[in-house]
């Protein structure tokens, strides 16, 4: 509908040729929206005439070497899931193994070891231990030591004293100010 076609009626005013003008709009919208998807419909039903004319002129045989074909390919993508999962099973318990071992670096312990033999052991974590073990007997700067605490690192001094069991400077100033030290004593 025009609004030049309403103009032509006398007695509508602006308001109402404005109102009817957005109900109809309202329904064509309501109408369209019915039929959006008509062109996704057209495209996949030419595409099934396609495929199924593709296969009109096929014998059983042909249908029986392409039911073949699938299932080799399902049978090769399922092997290469499998590959995928033991891969990354055995990067996971890698990873456990030399944080466990207090390895500083995991691409560089795992740059000295054999992976690919490790793969192949029967029980991949006792090889992964033994493995990471003579690594760590023969490259121990790749590794924490665990037994001593770092020498200027936390929990490594001597509760303020100084050589000898002398006071340090701090805790003298401390002292000579009526200061409290570190363990509360005056």
């Amino acid at each position: 509908m025009k609004r030049d076609f309403l103009k032509n009626f006398d007695g509508l005013s602006t308001e109402a040729i404005d109102a009817i003008m957005a109900e109809n709009g309202r329904d064509i919208q309501a109408e369209r929206s019915k039929y959006e998807d008509y062109d996704s419909i057209k495209t996949r039903l030419s595409q099934a005439e396609a495929t199924i004319a593709g296969w009109k002129d096929k014998t059983p045989d042909d249908y029986s070497a392409e039911i073949t074909k699938l299932q080799q390919q399902l049978a090769d993508t399922k092997a290469q899931a499998e590959r995928d999962l033991a891969d990354a099973h055995f990067v996971a318990s890698l990873d456990k193994a030399i944080t466990a071992a207090g390895g500083r670096s995991t691409k560089a312990i795992s740059a000295l070891l054999d992976l690919e033999g490790l793969k192949n052991e029967k029980d991949t974590e006792k090889a992964l231990t033994s493995a990471i073990e003579r690594l760590k007997k023969e490259e121990s700067y790749l590794f924490v030591d665990n037994s001593t605490p770092p020498r200027f690192g936390a929990g490594a001094g001597n509760n303020g004293a100084g050589l000898n069991g002398q006071p340090d400077f701090a805790a003298q100033l401390r002292a000579a100010a009526g200061l409290k030290n570190k363990d509360n004593k005056k």
